[in-house]
C-alpha cells in the first residue's frame, strides 16, 4: 500500500501499489513506512493539452461565387416588415433580396457559431434569411448555409440542417435573379420603343402619316355628305319647323 507524504496535502488514506500519483495534490506516492521526501510535479512537467481545431472549416468557397458556412445556430431573430411593391422591387434589384408574395416580408437573422473539437466557442457570424422559417429551425442545430455577399452582409440562398438531415426551404417566393432579369427585359423593351418613336418622328414619316389620315377622313366625310346630304337638310328643316310650332319657355 502507498500513501502521500506531501506535508501540504491533507490526504490521509492509502492507495494500492498500482497508483503512482496522489489524486489530490499530484505528488508521488510512497510505500507506507518510508520517510523519503515526496516528489512534486511542476506546471512545466504536466502534460499540455492540444490546441483546439475546427471540426470542419468555418467558411469555404461554394459554387457560383457563393460562400458555405458550417456551424451551430446560437441565436435567431425574426422580423415581419410591411413593404410596398416598389420597395420590394428595389430590395430585389439592388440588395438581392427575394420577392416575397405575402403582404408581410419575413426576415430572419441567424447567428452561426464555429464548431470546435474541444467544444470551446469559436468564431461567430450573422446570416440574413428571407422567407418563412418559423418552426423549422431550433437553437443548437448544426447548419450548412450556402450564402452570397461579403462578411458585412450575407444572404442565405440554401440552408441544410445537419441535425435533422433535411433541407430547410423558405416557402414560396420569387428569386432576386428572376426579378432582375425581368426588369432588364422591360427596360430594354422600353428603350427600344422610345428609340423607335424618336426615329419615327425625326424621319418625318409621322407628318405624312397624319396628313394621310386627315385626307382619308375628309374623303369619307365628303362621300357621306354626297350620299345623305339631302336627307340631312330635310331633317334639319323638320327640326326648325317643330321648334317654331312649340311654345317658348319663359
Amino acid at each position: 500500500m502507498k500513501k502521500c507524504k506531501n506535508p501540504y496535502c491533507e490526504c490521509e488514506q492509502t492507495f494500492p501499489d498500482t497508483v503512482q500519483l496522489c489524486p489530490f495534490c499530484g505528488s508521488a506516492l510512497s510505500p507506507e513506512g518510508e520517510d523519503e521526501s515526496p516528489q512534486l510535479h511542476t506546471a512545466e512537467e504536466l502534460p499540455t493539452m492540444p490546441a483546439s481545431a475546427a471540426a470542419q472549416p468555418f467558411v469555404t468557397a461554394g459554387a457560383f461565387g457563393r460562400k458555405v458556412l458550417r456551424g451551430r445556430l446560437v441565436e435567431m431573430d425574426h422580423n415581419s416588415l410591411f413593404h410596398s411593391s416598389f420597395h420590394k422591387w428595389c430590395n430585389a434589384v439592388f440588395a438581392g433580396e427575394p420577392w416575397q408574395l405575402a403582404h408581410q416580408s419575413q426576415a430572419y437573422t441567424l447567428r452561426i457559431e464555429e464548431i470546435t473539437q474541444d467544444g470551446i466557442p469559436g468564431r461567430v457570424t450573422d446570416v440574413c434569411a428571407f422567407g418563412e422559417y418559423l418552426g423549422r429551425l431550433s437553437i443548437g442545430d448544426e447548419l450548412e448555409i450556402h450564402c452570397k455577399g461579403g462578411k458585412d452582409r450575407r444572404i442565405a440562398k440554401k440552408l441544410l440542417d445537419k441535425t435533422t438531415g433535411s433541407v430547410v426551404r423558405p416557402g414560396l417566393q420569387v428569386p432576386a435573379l428572376f426579378v432582375r432579369v425581368f426588369s432588364l427585359i422591360l427596360a430594354l423593351l422600353a428603350i427600344y420603343f422610345v428609340s423607335a418613336a424618336v426615329n419615327f418622328v425625326a424621319s418625318g414619316a409621322i407628318l405624312s402619316w397624319a396628313l394621310g389620315v386627315i385626307v382619308a377622313l375628309l374623303g369619307l366625310l365628303w362621300k357621306l355628305l354626297s350620299a345623305f346630304g339631302g336627307n340631312i337638310l330635310i331633317l334639319i328643316g323638320i327640326g326648325i319647323v317643330i321648334r317654331a310650332c312649340l311654345p317658348r319657355k319663359r
